[in-house]
């Protein structure tokens, strides 16, 4: 019921499109599809031109043609509200867990890009993928394991495989049983504390790796020109539980809380990106301060995940 809306929720509904409505119900108000106006907001939703574009495009095999498109596509809907429908559903099932036990082409980065969109699309609870988030934690820790004993030998393991942002994705909404959660926050704690205090070393540069696959912490400008890349790392570190671990993430939410003004909105100086291949726009880009709301949702969504009120 949209009139039991906490007032800083109520005014921000007022302000929003189908999609941050919809998302405000589900993800803040904690209203599923059993109420009436979570329903019809997700039919508008699914009526939108952009949805449809985008399940028209869908192969029949489940994917939209390559990984890259189905990584957009997926990532979408699964923002828009729809990770639980049937394109996203199709795709999990008959792609990306073929592409996950294709054995054949087997590599980590690929493993780790396709357990992102599996766990985003839901299939957590699904044994093949289970075994290879253990994999990844496994090959984090190993990953530690040889970068301090590099550095006390002096030197740095060439072998070591890399962690991406991919996995750390999906390592913070995977859901982890109670009793691994504490090995998983201490890993994650243990790269970030590593990746704060060194840069990535020739060494371990051999393979070729975009900017945007590689797990780096950039410096404080970069998120202050980007406050996006901010809310996005600010989620992922709040819905694992590591948001208070690490200097990097602590200085990121003081630096949130800085930007909410007294209506409860948070407000950046800098001009919103239009496209981000980890950011996806929940708010029509003609729409009025739709950078603002869009913004506010996401800064929400964290204090929500740290249990702050509102």
């Amino acid at each position: 019921m949209t009139e039991e809306l906490a007032p800083v929720y109520r005014s921000l509904f007022d302000k929003a499109g189908p999609v941050l409505r919809y998302r405000i119900l589900r993800d803040l108000a904690h209203q599923d599809d059993t109420y009436i106006d979570a329903l019809m907001l997700r039919q508008q939703i699914e009526k939108l031109p952009q949805v449809r574009a985008i399940l028209s495009r869908q192969q029949l095999d489940g994917s939209w043609g390559d990984i890259d498109a189905t990584e957009e596509a997926v990532l979408s809907l699964c923002e828009f509200g729809l990770g639980d429908g049937e394109a996203v559903r199709k795709c999990g099932e008959e792609y990306l867990l073929q592409r996950l036990l294709h054995r054949e082409d087997f590599s980590r980065e690929r493993r780790d890009r396709t357990l992102r969109l599996l766990v985003r699309a839901g299939f957590s609870a699904v044994p093949e993928v289970r075994q290879e988030m253990l994999s990844v934690l496994n090959d984090w820790n190993d990953f530690l394991k040889r970068i301090e004993s590099g550095k006390r030998e002096g030197k740095l393991d060439k072998d070591a495989v890399l962690p991406t942002w991919d996995a750390y994705d999906a390592i913070c909404f995977y859901r982890w049983p109670d009793k691994e959660g504490g090995k998983v926050v201490d890993a994650v704690t243990r790269l970030f504390v590593w990746a704060q205090e060194n840069d990535w070393p020739e060494t371990l540069l051999r393979r070729e790796h975009t900017e945007r696959r590689l797990f780096v912490v950039r410096n404080k400008e970069e998120y202050l020109i980007q406050p996006e890349r901010m809310l996005y790392e600010l989620e992922l570190s709040a819905r694992l539980g590591v948001t208070d671990r690490t200097a990097a993430t602590r200085w990121m939410l003081e630096e949130l809380e800085t930007h909410q003004d007294a209506d409860g909105f948070f407000r950046f100086d800098s001009p919103p990106v239009s496209s981000l291949p980890w950011y996806f726009p929940l708010e029509e880009a003609n729409a009025s301060n739709h950078h603002t709301t869009d913004w506010t949702f996401r800064g929400m969504l964290i204090f929500g995940a740290l249990e702050f009120d509102v």
